[in-house]
């Protein structure tokens, strides 16, 4: 199990987590399950450091960073609250993924740790201003995926959780404006 998935399990249970040091602080209304306990206390040193991604923006600049854009897209992009929700989710999702990029050195792919080999190079990906992480093609998907998580897990703990309706697109403009299914 990784530090991802335990956060998932935290969010699912309703603890909210905070950092103290080297201290996580959970708060809950109810007596969490001690499975879920013994979980945070087996990953403990992988959620600070999954925590330790922080930046600036507080608990609450994230969920009015949410709130902003859900309005915005059910104001401008005319979309129902559910879809409109499931944007401003994703929109999270990759404000975070562009605050916390991963760069690499490129003579070795960040995900598997193997340098080029017959046929397939380590190449970049990213772009200008947030710098490249140096991927594998196939390891792409892989790598992709563990950062969604990451950032799912963070906002989690921040109070932003997935909304019922889920985005289909990953990755889609922020572009209210047009109209059709999300």
């Amino acid at each position: 199990m990784s530090a991802a998935e335990v956060m998932r399990m935290v969010r699912a249970t309703g603890i909210r987590v905070d950092v103290e040091g080297r201290d996580l602080i959970l708060e809950a209304d109810r007596e969490p399950p001690a499975a879920v306990l013994e979980a945070i206390r087996r990953h403990k040193s992988e959620i600070l450091d999954l925590l330790a991604a922080n930046d600036e923006w507080t608990a609450a600049d994230w969920r009015a960073f949410f709130g902003e854009r859900a309005r915005a897209a059910q104001s401008r992009g005319r979309q129902p609250t559910g879809k409109a929700e499931a944007r401003a989710y994703e929109c999270c999702v990759v404000e975070w993924l562009n605050r916390h990029p991963q760069r690499s050195e490129p003579d070795r792919c960040a995900w598997c740790e193997r340098p080029d080999r017959d046929g397939v190079a380590v190449v970049p990906f990213g772009a200008e201003g947030y710098g490249h992480t140096w991927l594998h093609p196939e390891c792409w998907p892989d790598w992709h995926a563990d950062r969604r998580q990451r950032a799912q897990a963070y906002l989690a703990t921040m109070g932003v959780t997935v909304p019922t309706e889920t985005a289909v697109e990953a990755n889609f403009p922020n572009d209210f404006g047009k109209t059709g299914s999300v």
